[in-house]
């Protein structure tokens, strides 16, 4: 059996709202649908529960006032970093 790429993609909607793109590819057993039910069983129910539990953390943030927190990058997120600290001198000047 051949790996399989996931593809998470998130973009800020509102302060409070993103979209959360996410994609899975397979090049194996293509027509059991039996197990393209499984897949997409499994992954409705894994984003219900992270929905939960993402909406409680923002309404814990607002109601301490939407805090400050740190961010810690990791190296995966170098280029990002890089674009938003172009993007803020950009805004500044």
């Amino acid at each position: 059996m051949e790996s399989r790429p996931d593809l998470h993609i998130i973009t800020p909607e509102t302060d409070h709202t993103a979209h959360y793109i996410w994609g899975l590819a397979r090049n194996f057993w293509l027509n059991n649908d039996e197990l393209n039910d499984q897949i997409y069983e499994a992954t409705q129910h894994t984003f219900s529960e992270d929905r939960v539990l993402l909406e409680l953390q923002d309404q814990g943030m607002q109601i301490e006032g939407m805090p400050q927190l740190p961010q810690l990058p990791v190296k995966l997120d170098k280029a990002p970093v890089q674009g938003l600290k172009l993007l803020d001198a950009m805004i500044q000047a």
